[in-house]
Order: C-alpha cells, then sequence, then structure tokens
C-alpha cells in the first residue's frame, strides 16, 4: 500500500507576528547589529588581556538584538550575511547569537528562553580566547595536534563561563555541546 502520510508539525505554543517591515527594521537593525559586533570585540579582548569575561555586556548586546529579531527576524539576518574578513570571529560570534535567536522565534519560546539561546549562542567560542592567535588564523591544513588544539576551545569555553557567576546550567551546556556530533 501507499506509505503512510506524516502529519505536519505541531505549530509553536506561541506566536511572534512582525510588528515592522524589513525595510522599517533595517536601519534599527544595522545600528545594532554594529554594536554588537563592537561589543564582542571589546569582550573578547578583555577576556585575553584581563582573564575575565564581561557577562553584563554580553547580556546587555543580546537584549537589542532579540528585540530587533522579535521585530522581524528578516534585517538582522540579512546583516549576517555582510562579511569583514578582519572582524570574521566577531561576526561570528554576532551572527551565531542572531540566528539562535531567530530560531528560538521561529520555535514559538517565550521571551527568556530567546534571550537565552541568544546569549549562549553569542557565548560559543569564548574558548578561542586561549587559542594562539597564529592557529586561529592558520590558512593551511591542521596538524591532528594543532585540531587538538582548536578542538579544546570548547573546554576552555565552559571552563571560563561556569567561573562566571549568573551564567545558567541551560548556556553552560549549550557551548559545552556546541560541537557535538549528531551521533553524540
Amino acid at each position: 500500500g501507499a506509505a503512510p502520510r506524516r502529519k505536519a508539525p505541531p505549530a509553536p505554543a506561541r506566536g511572534y507576528q512582525r510588528s515592522r517591515s524589513v525595510e522599517e527594521e533595517v536601519a534599527v537593525a544595522a545600528q545594532v547589529h554594529a554594536e554588537a559586533i563592537h561589543a564582542v570585540r571589546a569582550m573578547m579582548v578583555r577576556l585575553q588581556d584581563e582573564g575575565r569575561l564581561d557577562i553584563d555586556l554580553a547580556r546587555e548586546t543580546i537584549a537589542p538584538m532579540m528585540e530587533s529579531v522579535l521585530r522581524n527576524p528578516d534585517a538582522l539576518v540579512w546583516l549576517t550575511r555582510i562579511k569583514d574578513h578582519d572582524a570574521y570571529g566577531y561576526q561570528h560570534a554576532v551572527a551565531c547569537s542572531i540566528w539562535g535567536l531567530a530560531f528560538a522565534r521561529h520555535l514559538g519560546l517565550d521571551r527568556a528562553a530567546i534571550y537565552e539561546v541568544g546569549l549562549g549562542c553569542l557565548l560559543f567560542d569564548v574558548g578561542n580566547t586561549r587559542i594562539p592567535a597564529e592557529l586561529l588564523a592558520k590558512a593551511k591544513t591542521l596538524l591532528p595536534g594543532e585540531r587538538d588544539q582548536i578542538r579544546a576551545h570548547v573546554e576552555h569555553g565552559h571552563e571560563i563561563l561556569a567561573s562566571v557567576p549568573g551564567v545558567t546550567e541551560r548556556v553552560l551546556e549549550m557551548v559545552r555541546c556546541h560541537h557535538e556530533r549528531f551521533d553524540g
């Protein structure tokens, strides 16, 4: 006989309507995006230089991105596509956060959960601050020992965030598992 039809996935428990057109949101989103990249750069430099993660700056960075994504996710998502190779690491952190916020919104999560997903995604790669810069920038194929050093950024990130008061278990778990394979 015919294969059984799959049911459509359930609608999100909580829906978010676009309250602005992408044209209306893009000017605000561009400012939010630029400020987020600047904040992530400052946060990572401070972590590298002083060994201290400015979690308050990370939290302050998520709020305006979340609000923009809730109004219309397309504007910030579109801005993640613009690349500046000199600021790639910072842009990557912001882009991960934007995609996480947009996906959490799509799932219909409540505002607190959306915020937490955005924060976790922003902080995925804080462990890279403990990896030699020349290794992170290496254009050639990594040697096995170098790959191990790069992979260690996950452990380093978890260790950094576990020492910061107020970082939730969910954020720690996101950072700890962000390179986990689908088969565990």
